[in-house]
């Protein structure tokens, strides 16, 4: 079996990420923190360009370890994570494909806004690609450097696609019906962002 520490993941200093891949390991995904790779059927490991990087997200997971919402990790090193290839659809293709946001996937999302304040998240913002829906319609978040960095405690970057995408509305009169402790807070901020 190829040997996935090998693999090197480094940032230019135009702040382009280079992979030197040796093994037979597919690539999956790249960002500013450094790429990742499907090691199995149902596991992967996210290299990181540095190993601040990697102590912050493995803080995540350990304090989420359990959790609903996160994927399971499974070895953490100095510079990479081993954690739970999660098999399922970004939410933001999910929504695209469907055309529209059901009252059950409103509820799941609140629920797991719910849950990361309470595991102790400084922000509530994960991008939209990053939550993933999986086949029995459950979500799991991805991409968790800085999920304990300050930040928005609303879901800024949801509120927005939803708003481009014409289904603010509908996010908001199922959000009413479901948990008013959010629904003012929410549209106070779709109204701000409309009038931007």
């Amino acid at each position: 079996m190829d040997d996935f520490k090998t693999i090197k993941v480094t940032q230019t200093p135009t702040r382009e990420i280079k992979v030197d891949n040796p093994t037979n390991y597919p690539m999956i995904g790249k960002g500013v923190q450094g790429a990742i790779f499907q090691i199995s059927d149902d596991k992967c490991v996210k290299i990181y360009i540095d190993e601040e990087l990697a102590k912050r997200e493995a803080a995540v997971y350990r304090v989420g370890s359990g959790s609903p919402i996160m994927p399971k990790a499974f070895e953490i090193g100095r510079n990479y994570l081993v954690m739970q290839y999660i098999k399922g659809t970004p939410l933001d293709q999910y929504l695209s494909k469907t055309g529209f946001i059901e009252p059950g996937m409103i509820q799941k999302l609140i629920a797991m806004f719910k849950e990361m304040e309470r595991l102790g998240f400084k922000r509530y913002n994960p991008a939209v690609r990053h939550i993933i829906v999986t086949k029995d319609k459950s979500l799991k978040i991805i991409d968790h450097v800085g999920s304990f960095k300050k930040g928005p405690q609303i879901p800024v970057k949801l509120l927005e696609w939803m708003c481009n995408s014409g289904q603010s509305d509908v996010l908001l009169e199922q959000l009413n019906a479901i948990d008013t402790s959010d629904y003012d807070e929410w549209k106070e901020y779709l109204k701000r962002y409309l009038s931007s």
